[in-house]
C-alpha cells in the first residue's frame, strides 16, 4: 500500500482499487478494501481514500472454500457413484471415479454430454417420470431405474437426487446404487454361507462320529480293565519309550505301591529286574524284537529283601 502511494504521488498510473490485510491497533489482523483516486485540493495534487472492512466476507470465503474442498474430495473419494448435472439441461458438470467405472465412460467421453445425449435411460417415460418428481419434489428418492452403460449393457440402479444452486445456477446431484453389484455380492454372500453351512455340517458329523468313537473307546477300555483285574499274574502296561501307563491290582498287591506311584513313571528305571539268559533288558531292543516275535525270558525281580522268579 505504501509503494502504491508514492508511485500515486509521482504521478505513475497505479490501480485504484485492492483488497490488503492490515494489523490494527490492538493488533489484529483485518482485511480491509482500499479505494483511492487522486483529487485537487486547493490546487494541489491530493489523494482521496476510503477503507472497507472486510474481514467478515473473507472470514466467509475461506470457509467456503475450506468446504469446497472437503466436498471435492468426499465426491471423487467416494465409493458411491455420484454425478453432477444442469437442471436445465442435464449436461454432466462433474462425475465421480466410481461412477466413471460403473457406466464405462472416460471423463472427457461424459463431461459436457447430456443425460440425453448418452441415452443412459432405456426407458423415456421413467426418465419423465424422473424429472417431473425431481422439478415438483426438488428431490427424486429410491428411484427404480435402468441405466445404459457405454457398452450397452443394462444396469438395475436405485437413484436418489437434490437439487442446489451454485454460483446463482441450478444443479442436480445424484448419487446412485448399482443393484446388480449389489445382487453380485449377495450371490458371492449366500454361496459363502452355504460353503459355510456345508463345513458346519461336516464337522458336526466328524463330532458325532468322534463322539461314537469315544463311547466305543471308553466301552473298549472298561471292558480291558475288567480284563486287566481278573488276571491274578502283575501286568504292566508301557507306550513306547518305558513310561507306564496301566497296572492291574495284582502289580500294586506284588509290588507294594498304589496305583499312582506307577503312572508316568519309567519301568526299566523303576523295576529292579535281571534276566537269568544273558540278553539285552533294553527297551529299544526289546520293541525291535517284539515287531517280528515274541519276547518272553526268565527273570529275577528284587522287591525289598525279596527275591522273585518272573
Amino acid at each position: 500500500a505504501k509503494s502504491r502511494a508514492q508511485a500515486r504521488h509521482r504521478g505513475e498510473d497505479v490501480i485504484n482499487r485492492y483488497e490488503a490485510r492490515i494489523i490494527s491497533k490492538t493488533n489484529k489482523i483485518k482485511w480491509v478494501y482500499f479505494n483511492i483516486s487522486t483529487i485537487q485540493l486547493n490546487g494541489r495534487n491530493a489523494i482521496l481514500g476510503s477503507v472497507l472492512d472486510i474481514t467478515g466476507n473473507k472470514t466467509i470465503e475461506m470457509q467456503l472454500k475450506t468446504s469446497e474442498e472437503k466436498f471435492y474430495k468426499a465426491f471423487h473419494s467416494s465409493p458411491i457413484p455420484i454425478t453432477i448435472n444442469s437442471l436445465t439441461d442435464g449436461v454432466y458438470m462433474d462425475v465421480n471415479e466410481s461412477a466413471l467405472q460403473t457406466f464405462g465412460y472416460l471423463p472427457h467421453e461424459a463431461i459436457g454430454q447430456s443425460i440425453f445425449n448418452l441415452i443412459v435411460f432405456t426407458d423415456e417415460e421413467e426418465l419423465q417420470h424422473y424429472i417431473d418428481e425431481l422439478r415438483t419434489n426438488k428431490k427424486v428418492r429410491n428411484f427404480n431405474v435402468t441405466f445404459r452403460t457405454k457398452d450397452g449393457s443394462l444396469k438395475e440402479c436405485i437413484v436418489n437426487s437434490d437439487i442446489f444452486i451454485s454460483s446463482g445456477q441450478k444443479y442436480v446431484i445424484s448419487s446412485i446404487i448399482d443393484l446388480s453389484e449389489v445382487m453380485k455380492n449377495e450371490k458371492i454372500i449366500y454361496e459363502q454361507f452355504k460353503e459355510l453351512q456345508t463345513i458346519n455340517s461336516d464337522l458336526m458329523k466328524t463330532k458325532e462320529e468322534l463322539m461314537l468313537c469315544n463311547i466305543q473307546l471308553l466301552d473298549e477300555k472298561e471292558r480291558f480293565n475288567l480284563i486287566l483285574e481278573s488276571i491274578t499274574d502283575a501286568v504292566i502296561v508301557t507306550n513306547n519309550v518305558g513310561d507306564i501307563v496301566l497296572v492291574n491290582s495284582a502289580t500294586c498287591r506284588l509290588f507294594n505301591h498304589d496305583y499312582s506311584y506307577y503312572i508316568g513313571r519309567n519301568a526299566f528305571e523303576l523295576l529292579n529286574i535281571k534276566c537269568k539268559q544273558s540278553v539285552s533288558l533294553n527297551y529299544e531292543d526289546i520293541l525291535t524284537t517284539l515287531k517280528t516275535n515274541t519276547f518272553s525270558k526268565e527273570c529275577i525281580v528284587y522287591i525289598g529283601s525279596n527275591i522273585n522268579d518272573i
